[in-house]
């Protein structure tokens, strides 16, 4: 484990310590990927859960369309961890769209480990992620 210095694309986004004891209660870990030829400034991950809420298509101000949903993966803790997913990708966003809430799928993509605190001041782990593709679990079915 390191911490990750600079790999953050916005700025005012503080560095992350992969080491947090919030990140460690949920049961996430994240590497570097410098040394596999990636660069320092993302973390592929694959997240299987249930999503959370459902799919919505938005446009952003230049007109191109995406697609965010939260997923909910079950972590060491009996909350689990919400994952905040974004697709622009038009397949993968299609492919989101034609999930429910409730359903399991697994997401594959780059990775950014946050930390929250709730209204009680307690704090808690979440992710955001890219989704570059979706397989939705039981049906063997693969979206791309």
């Amino acid at each position: 484990m390191a911490r990750l210095s600079g790999w953050n694309l916005n700025p005012a986004t503080p560095t992350i310590d992969c080491k947090s004891p919030v990140l460690k209660r949920a049961g996430l870990f994240c590497f570097s990927n410098a040394k596999h030829g990636i660069g320092d400034n993302m973390i592929e991950g694959l997240v299987a859960g249930r999503v959370w809420s459902s799919a919505e298509r938005r446009v952003d101000k230049a007109g191109r369309p995406y697609c965010v949903a939260k997923l909910r993966v079950l972590g060491a803790d009996s909350e689990g961890v919400l994952v905040n997913l974004i697709a622009f990708d038009s397949d993968v966003c299609d492919s989101l769209l034609r999930t429910h809430e409730g359903d399991a799928i697994s997401v594959t993509g780059a990775l950014t480990p946050k930390v929250w605190t709730d209204k009680q001041g307690i704090t808690k782990p979440a992710l955001d992620m890219v989704a570059h593709r979706i397989l939705r679990m039981g049906e063997g079915q693969h979206f791309d």
